[in-house]
């Protein structure tokens, strides 16, 4: 027979346990993170990527997306360190504490969140390390508060020190929900009506127990605080359960959002709703807003969603809104979205863009991205030469230098040797002493003799 202790400390875990999942919400899964990871594409995309440190940046990027929480947290430390100040030095700090915060470094994580808001409390990645924050303190039970019923009104207040009854209250609001959902329910539209003074965390938690819970009844909740005026987290995390929802209502609910919404970040939102539906109905409404929201950032959005939806399925929606539309931005974030596809369909039609396209930073981007594919490399070699433009051939050059392909290096070497560009043939040497590769560093010494 249990203890009376060991039957409080079961409760206790318990409680915690419950508390880490309806604070965390989607942000622990495939929501709010791919939410977080779009918002980080988008940031990066009008970078040059000939600058060092944005490709070092974006190599700690990329180790987010394969979830390689110890190179990512390495590259942005690096990234910090060595660039101390550069106009990304916030995002950096948020990311690395996202990469140990995904270790389990919690601590460490808290203090790199603590520089964040000290050096940068303007920062568009504050309100998510505010989140992470929660998070974290949520997973260590170390989130706090007060939960009590008075004359059938919710009443919420922070706590120094929780209580085992109010631990215990926390795990009974979750099995309440699965005795009896409308009872539930009810308790938590009482947290979050407007006049509520519940904190926005306890908000938060509601509005995630209440999506995963309430039926119908908490979707015309989720519609209503979407589309009202309300805390921008709470409409944000709305925008995400409607996605999730599987009612086509919701994703014309979403749309009208989308296109009205004066918040540019809730708009996003609404489209990133969408793009978590993988039907034709999603498709047809994100291929609408592509081509024409009257916002830029939502079309933008919206295009990136595409390939969230379909993959390469994308391609010929993407190709089709690139070649339809003189919109530069549009077109570049075509291009880039096309690089996320992959395939052969999406690599020809960078290939297309790289030789012919009339805006020459259109064209380096999109030999750039070919340039991430190590299968590009002799397709980029027969560009560098049928291309006259010197502009064109250097950032060939950098995408050979890093396609990591033997073929790319000897074209380098060979540009150095005999270019008959003094500039190209000095762009080719110093690109060749970052390789670090034994065959160009002996050409190096060879020159030297």
């Amino acid at each position: 027979m249990y203890s009376e202790n060991k039957a409080k400390l079961i409760l206790r875990l318990s409680a915690l346990v419950i508390m880490a999942m309806i604070f965390a919400g989607p942000s622990t899964g495939s929501g709010l993170y791919a939410q977080e990871l779009q918002k980080l594409n988008q940031f990066l995309q009008a970078s040059d990527r000939s600058d060092p440190a944005i490709r070092l940046f974006e190599e700690g990027r990329d180790s987010i997306q394969d979830e390689d929480w110890k190179v990512a947290g390495q590259k942005f430390n690096q990234f910090i360190r060595e660039y101390p100040h550069h106009d990304k030095d916030d995002a950096a700090l948020y990311w690395l504490a996202f990469s140990l915060e995904r270790q389990q470094q919690f601590e460490e994580a808290r203090r790199t969140l603590d520089q964040l808001q000290r050096e940068y409390p303007k920062s568009s990645w504050i309100n998510d390390a505010k989140t992470m924050r929660t998070e974290m303190a949520a997973h260590q039970g170390n989130l706090h508060f007060d939960l009590k019923v008075d004359g059938g009104a919710v009443v919420m207040g922070d706590s120094g020190a929780v209580s085992e009854n109010d631990e215990i209250k926390m795990v009974a609001l979750q099995s309440l929900f699965q005795s009896n959902p409308a009872k539930a329910s009810a308790f938590v539209m009482e947290l979050l009506k407007p006049e509520s003074k519940a904190p926005l965390n306890l908000k938060r938690a509601a509005l995630n127990l209440l999506a995963q819970n309430g039926g119908k009844e908490g979707m015309a909740v989720l519609e209503g605080i979407v589309t009202g005026d309300r805390e921008a987290e709470l409409r944000r995390t709305a925008a995400f359960w409607l996605g999730q929802s599987g009612d086509d209502h919701a994703l014309d609910l979403l749309k009208q959002v989308a296109l009205q919404d004066k918040d540019p970040e809730i708009a996003k939102s609404a489209v990133f709703g969408i793009s978590q539906r993988r039907n034709p109905k999603a498709k047809q409404l994100l291929s609408e807003l592509a081509m024409s929201a009257p916002s830029i950032e939502v079309r933008k959005a919206a295009i990136f969603g595409l390939v969230q939806t379909e993959g390469e399925g994308a391609v010929d929606e993407l190709i089709r809104i690139y070649d339809s539309d003189h919109d530069v931005e549009i077109k570049r974030q075509v291009t880039f979205v096309l690089s996320q596809c992959g395939g052969p369909r999406a690599a020809a039609k960078l290939l297309e863009i790289a030789k012919s396209g009339n805006d020459i930073e259109m064209r380096k981007q999109a030999i750039f991205w070919l340039g991430q594919h190590e299968q590009a490399a002799d397709t980029l070699i027969g560009l560098y030469d049928s291309e006259s433009n010197g502009d064109i051939k250097g950032q060939i050059m950098f995408a050979l230098s890093q396609s990591r392909n033997r073929a790319g290096l000897q074209k380098l070497i060979d540009i150095a040797r005999n270019d008959k560009s003094v500039d190209l043939r000095k762009r080719a040497i110093f690109l060749l002493g970052q390789s670090k590769d034994p065959d160009a560093e002996k050409f190096l010494e060879d020159i030297l003799k």
